[in-house]
């Protein structure tokens, strides 16, 4: 027979076991994972709804010869706390230039200098379509890009543009399908260089010793689209065929911080 005490220990320790046990079978999930805090950002979108102080949805044109859609505002949904950019077969009414598909692109109504833009996405798979979070000014052609190509979603590809001329575009692995789950992508941008990262981690460093790096304020910007099938072909695996259902990509929340 044991002694009162020596049962107790036994019960609480058989007790704090099993906490352990049940905290271990839920997955944690890492600071980025989180929705973000709006008080520890200069924006910040959760996406419960159209927050149309923060955006405006481009609406009834087409972007140029590459886009093989025109955009409609009604293709972007704002719902169980996520954003979805859908393609579909059915083109925008007018202004689209005669464009067979339609999709979403999601742009801030403010510019944003120097400072930290993360998102958490879920990209598509898919020969033809590029899901997106980038950097972009109108005027100057200023871009700074993440783009995960719907051919090959366990690889990433990164650039950016000085006056609409193209810099060096880079690609990585992912190490993961990224049409599979949702994942954190970033573009650190300061004056000395722009750092990408996934997941938290650094996987780009460009420092402008090759080139000059992008400088203006920009939108901040996300889109899903297809190539036209001319001169997107190569780089985005063939033309797009709409496989008879619209296709989607999936954004968890975006956020932007200021450079200090």
């Amino acid at each position: 027979m044991r002694a009162p005490w020596v049962s107790a220990l036994l019960t609480t320790l058989l007790v704090t076991l099993a906490g352990c046990n049940g905290a271990a079978e839920e997955p944690r999930r890492t600071a980025s994972a989180l929705a973000p805090q709006a008080d520890a950002w200069d924006l910040s979108d959760s996406f419960d709804g159209f927050q149309s102080t923060l955006w405006r949805l481009s609406d009834g044109y087409t972007n140029g010869p590459s886009f093989h859609l025109g955009w409609r505002a009604d293709r972007a949904r704002f719902e169980d706390g996520r954003m979805t950019l859908r393609i579909d077969d059915e083109p925008c009414p007018t202004g689209c230039s005669g464009k067979p598909f339609s999709g979403a692109e999601l742009q801030s109504v403010r510019s944003f200098g120097y400072g930290r833009l993360e998102g958490r996405m879920k990209a598509a798979r898919g020969v033809g379509i590029v899901a997106s979070l980038f950097f972009y000014d109108r005027e100057s052609q200023d871009e700074i890009d993440v783009e995960i190509l719907g051919k090959a979603p366990d690889v990433l590809q990164t650039n950016y543009y000085v006056g609409g001329k193209e810099g060096r575009a880079a690609t990585m692995s992912l190490g993961f399908d990224a049409s599979e789950g949702f994942h954190t992508y970033a573009i650190d941008w300061s004056p000395e260089a722009i750092r990408w990262y996934v997941d938290d981690r650094l996987v780009r460093i460009e420092n402008g010793t090759r080139e000059s790096l992008p400088s203006h304020p920009s939108s901040i910007m996300a889109n899903f689209w297809p190539g036209n099938g001319g001169g997107t072909e190569a780089w985005l695996g063939g033309p797009f065929e709409y496989p008879g259902s619209p296709v989607t990509a999936h954004y968890d929340w975006i956020r932007y911080r200021k450079a200090s």
